[in-house]
């Protein structure tokens, strides 16, 4: 059984802590469309900054050490450097102004178990978005779709309406359904 954690190192979790009861300036990133970025999402508060970043990783569904496939995972950053010279895309930052305090930082944490003939053959764990709550709304950064390095910036009351359902993402096609079932699990961490 191959086991694939892509949850948050101990350093991302301290960078995403830091963010608690601190004021959100702004939000930075170079757009595909508005709300929408390819890769890397600034956030810069009172105290400096940081990066949510999507990048792809090949993934080894058999453990035969090929890659079988390649998909988008989160991961955190120190905000080192130009978002605009650091983005796969070229154009300019768009820096969109908050300035709410945090009060709750949350991830959502995915996990998924899939099965091929009753076996279990691969796990893996990975967070779908970052979410901070302002009191009277919550902001999210959600990395979509798993094979995709799109995320969204979004703004709502819910973690429900905020965060992707990525159990989309490992649907199973009717003919391959007899032989490979998944098993899909979210938990909401408070950081």
């Amino acid at each position: 059984m191959v086991n694939m954690d892509m949850r948050f190192s101990n350093e991302e979790i301290e960078l995403l802590r830091g963010a608690k009861g601190n004021v959100l300036e702004a939000i930075g990133y170079v757009p595909v469309a508005s709300g929408l970025a390819f890769g890397r999402v600034r956030l810069y508060f009172g105290g400096g900054a940081f990066d949510i970043v999507s990048s792809m990783h090949d993934i080894d569904y058999s453990g035969d050490g090929e890659a079988d496939d390649d998909d988008a995972f989160l991961s955190v950053e120190q905000g080192l450097g130009s978002v605009a010279a650091l983005s796969e895309l070229s154009g300019e930052e768009m820096y969109v102004e908050c300035g709410k305090v945090a009060k709750r930082v949350l991830v959502a944490q995915d996990s998924v178990d899939s099965y091929e003939d009753g076996k279990l053959t691969f796990k893996t764990a990975y967070p779908q978005a970052v979410l901070f709550d302002f009191g009277d709304q919550m902001m999210s950064i959600d990395k979509q779709a798993c094979n995709w390095m799109m995320l969204t910036v979004k703004f709502g009351k819910s973690v429900d309406e905020l965060v992707y359902d990525s159990e989309k993402g490992w649907e199973v096609s009717p003919e391959e359904s007899f032989v490979i079932r998944n098993e899909f699990r979210r938990e909401v961490l408070e950081l």
